[in-house]
């Protein structure tokens, strides 16, 4: 079976049999919905800019620079970071997500035009407030269904009369950061519940599947017969979605249990997803008539930027537990935002001291980095760290511990300058930091007990010469 995968910066041809993976093309960035006309014209919608770098009021209104590709033809300047689309005869349904709309466009001549379904006419305001983020659009029935992602609040989705786009009903999910929807034959109205890395029925509030590998999210959704195929992309911060791991999750819709993972190491978040060869119900689409060509030189290129992207990933020394832990070579190591943790590959220890060379020097105004003991997991839970803090331009030593996921201050005190090295030492239920050779804090906790990994975890700034001993 083939598919059809677009991330940030690729558009993907899979084999699902043999785990080839293509790029079609790479130079229309950045992509996201992928859909065909009936007399099979591919059609992708594009934003044209960084995404990742769209955030304010100001920032919206300069990004109505995208559009779609309708095979060779280019509409452009009319969409502001475009999302998901979909072929109903002669027009293309298109999640406007930075309008904050609904926008229709006729294959015919390119003619469009937007439907809003609230006052919010961009998805963040000038007084700040939010838009909907409609980010997913469904045909079936004579109804649209529109699916707002809705920040972080609820999502939810609005059931649209066809062709006049009357609200019909607005159907609340308890999913968060949703995308994608599908209303089956069994009466199934389904979502990818990014957030909890599921799939969700919505109709039954029941949770189908969910995915074993913390820090990933469900984005992309395609079916076939029995095989359901599920975008995986890598949690990330807004400035590496467009290179951390991707992949293509398999499942079995008769009793929704994996089958297959395929792995695609830096492609970037996953955005989409279609099947080529067969029916594709998540899209109510007729298979792809026309055969679509690998492109060597993008397959090439993607290659090269995947070896770029592998020379700053962890060596064999080192596990990347959440977040974004750079590797420069030699010794030093980079952790930048939202956050970055991996834990050394040692045997467990309880009783320990681990020192290293640390920098906050180039680092926002408000960053941490830390060294970390005990840790049990998984993902950013479960252990303590020994943190240099800084605050604008004034520095403290903390000792902060996570049971479970929730942080606990223990002690903190301030420091009268930058230091060039700190140490964190656990021994039974003592836990020290030594800056510069000279003990600073010194504090009892008898909450983590067992052995655990040593590591690595802040929010920016650099670590060199981590070492560890027992003791």
């Amino acid at each position: 079976m083939k598919l059809l995968v677009s991330s940030p910066f690729w558009l993907f041809l899979i084999d699902t049999h043999s785990h080839q993976v293509d790029v079609v093309e790479s130079s229309r960035r950045e992509y996201y919905g992928i859909t065909w006309t009936p007399d099979a014209r591919l059609v992708l919608s594009h934003s044209f800019v960084n995404n990742q770098g769209i955030a304010t009021f100001s920032d919206y209104v300069r990004s109505e620079k995208g559009g779609l590709s309708i095979d060779s033809n280019l509409i452009a300047g009319v969409l502001s970071c475009p999302h998901q689309i979909v072929c109903i005869k002669s027009l293309v349904a298109t999640a406007n997500t930075g309008r904050n709309c609904l926008t229709l466009i006729r294959t015919e001549d390119l003619f469009f035009r937007h439907y809003w379904f609230d006052d919010q006419k961009w998805d963040k305001a000038e007084d700040g407030q939010t838009g909907a983020h409609f980010n997913s659009v469904y045909f079936k029935d004579n109804h649209l269904y529109l699916l707002a992602h809705n920040h972080e609040e609820p999502s939810f989705i609005l059931k649209l009369s066809w062709p006049d786009l009357k609200v019909v009903e607005r159907i609340d999910t308890l999913a968060r950061w949703a995308h994608n929807v599908w209303l089956t034959d069994r009466n199934q109205l389904i979502v990818c519940n990014s957030m909890n890395r599921s799939i969700d029925d919505v109709v039954s509030g029941s949770v189908l599947w969910r995915a074993t590998e913390h820090n990933t999210i469900t984005r992309g959704l395609a079916c076939a017969g029995d095989l359901v195929f599920v975008g995986c992309s890598g949690y990330a911060a807004r400035g590496y979605r467009t290179e951390s791991d991707g992949g293509i999750w398999i499942l079995d819709r008769r009793n929704w249990q994996q089958l297959d993972f395929i792995s695609m190491p830096f492609a970037g978040n996953i955005h989409d997803i279609r099947v080529l060869d067969e029916i594709d119900e998540c899209h109510e689409l007729q298979p792809f008539e026309r055969p679509i060509p690998k492109n060597g030189q993008a397959t090439e290129e993607f290659q090269e930027f995947a070896k770029l992207i592998s020379a700053r990933k962890p060596t064999s020394d080192w596990k990347l537990q959440g977040g974004r832990v750079e590797w420069a070579g030699g010794t030093k190591i980079t952790v930048t935002q939202p956050f970055g943790i991996a834990t050394f590959a040692a045997a467990p220890q309880k009783d320990v001291c681990i020192k290293a060379k640390v920098s906050l020097h180039s680092a926002p105004a408000e960053s941490h980095i830390s060294l970390v003991s005990r840790y049990l997991g998984p993902s950013d839970d479960n252990m303590y760290i020994g943190m240099l803090y800084k605050h604008e331009c004034s520095y403290s030593i903390q000792i902060w511990k996570n049971l479970n996921g929730a942080w606990y201050l223990i002690d903190s005190t301030p420091l009268p300058e930058h230091p060039d090295s700190i140490a964190f030492e656990t021994k039974e239920h003592n836990l020290n930091v030594s800056v510069d050779g000279r003990v600073v804090l010194r504090v009892c906790d008898n909450d983590l007990t067992e052995p655990g990994q040593v590591g690595i975890r802040g929010t920016s700034g650099s670590i060199e010469e981590f070492q560890m001993q027992a003791i």
